[in-house]
């Protein structure tokens, strides 16, 4: 039961990444400013979902850890 918690885990988080990365490049050819706030709420799901995996080795989880606050930040003078 355990290891397909890791699985399904594993499959939001890459599912989160191809999200951002595809409303990226979306991003890039129609600037609507919607996406950004998508791809950001994006990376901050797989951000989560890395540092809520006990798999992930300690540098795995420093780098989530600066990607998560680093996004919440440019969300947040976005939305003020």
């Amino acid at each position: 039961m355990e290891n397909r918690k890791i699985k399904v885990k594993s499959l939001i988080s890459v599912t989160a990444w191809v999200v951002a990365l595809g409303m990226f490049i979306a991003y890039l050819f129609l600037k609507r400013q919607w996406m950004l706030f998508t791809i950001d709420f994006a990376i901050l799901l797989s951000c989560l979902l890395g540092i809520s995996d006990p798999e992930e080795d300690r540098r795995s989880k420093n780098v989530y850890w600066i990607l998560l606050i680093t996004r919440v930040m440019d969300i947040t003078i976005r939305c003020v």
